[in-house]
């Protein structure tokens, strides 16, 4: 119980400072969540979730104190949500080329 707590404080500290300097964390949260006893998948899957919670309260906050421009928004964000899809579909051929690569080059 006393480690849930202490993760969980880290991770609030955390995403506060990343949510203000406008950074992602997730180079942070996924080494504490392994460091913790989470499997690396869990870890990953977790830190994806705290950075879309993030996300949103910080949206939430800079919205409500008007420093967000919509327009830009709006133009930036469609294509980024496309290619998200594409990079995601793309990385799962490309993981099996490179593990090919690497066990040819340095494992032969």
């Amino acid at each position: 119980m006393v480690r849930i707590v202490i993760v969980g404080t880290a991770i609030l500290g955390i995403a506060v400072i990343m949510a203000i300097t406008g950074r992602g964390g997730g180079n942070f949260y996924v080494p504490l969540l392994v460091a913790s006893g989470l499997t690396m998948y869990q870890a990953a899957t977790t830190g994806q979730f705290i950075l879309v919670a993030t996300a949103v309260a910080a949206l939430l906050v800079f919205h409500k104190h008007k420093t967000i421009d919509w327009k830009l928004a709006l133009v930036i964000d469609p294509p980024t949500d496309i290619m998200a899809f594409v990079g995601g579909y793309y990385a799962h051929i490309f993981s099996g080329i490179t593990l090919n690569l690497f066990s040819l080059v340095y494992l032969s």
